[in-house]
């Protein structure tokens, strides 16, 4: 992320960039050919990009000051920053180096997320994402997309970026995948009372376990039923709830 004098920035992990705050002089109107991006740097009224090849990109109120045209021999940026009306570039070797590693996530079961990475180096960089060490097909991008996250694609994830001149290995991001809370939805001596027996509907993810129990104190529960959630809800009935004077119920995966 970084802040202008009135205005915001942030590079998201598909390395495409957001901002916000004042725009009176288009300093918050990114690019739309604008994507590769690894760092973003905000001066008085005016925003840059650093791009995964070594490249800048500068936009808003550039023109007066030259900010819109680098000099042609600034090549293998690292590093921006930006002034009022002047801006800074930290040069390194054509080698590729990685500017912002992944970043550990923890998502609920059927969640989609992005992991991504930010590197520069001379050229494009060339990206292939790793789970538990070992390479994924098709993962190939400065991210790697999961658009229906399982407890099968939980684990450790990592990728390695080249060049034409040497490769190397970010850290390790750890993705965790939980299962969600089911809901509940209950009622006593209403439309969801079945045969005098108390009866709720239990809703959840489809084709999830269940399983309910039962206390008379909150403290001792004993399991009374399990239920595979075909349809993602399940009206589950007690027929022993007239048993007790008082019993509590919970729900869990």
């Amino acid at each position: 992320m970084a802040a202008g004098n009135y205005h915001g920035l942030a590079v998201k992990e598909d390395g495409t960039v957001v901002a916000w705050g004042n725009n009176d002089l288009g300093q918050c109107d990114v690019p739309l050919e604008l994507s590769n991006v690894v760092a973003v740097a905000g001066g008085e009224f005016y925003s840059a990009a650093l791009r995964s090849d070594g490249t800048v990109t500068a936009w808003g109120s550039v023109s007066g000051y030259g900010l819109d045209s680098p000099p042609a021999t600034i090549t293998n940026v690292h590093a921006i920053s930006a002034g009022v009306d002047h801006m800074l570039a930290l040069l390194g070797s054509p080698v590729v180096t990685i500017v912002r590693q992944p970043r550990s996530r923890s998502v609920v079961m059927h969640d989609s997320l992005m992991i991504g990475v930010g590197a520069v180096g001379s050229g494009t960089p060339g990206y292939q994402w790793r789970l538990n060490g070992i390479a994924l097909p098709h993962a190939t991008n400065q991210w790697v997309a999961i658009a229906d996250a399982t407890p099968q694609q939980a684990g450790i994830y990592d990728v390695i970026v080249s060049n034409e001149f040497g490769s190397l290995s970010s850290t390790g991001a750890t993705l965790t995948v939980t299962a969600p809370v089911p809901e509940i939805h209950a009622s006593v001596g209403g439309t969801n009372e079945v045969a005098g027996a108390l009866a709720f509907t239990v809703w959840g993810n489809a084709n999830a376990n269940v399983l309910v129990e039962a206390s008379t104190n909150l403290a001792d529960w004993i399991a009374i039923a399990t239920n595979l959630l075909n349809t993602g809800a399940w009206l589950f009935e007690d027929p022993e709830r007239s048993i007790y004077r008082s019993r509590y119920y919970r729900v869990r995966y």
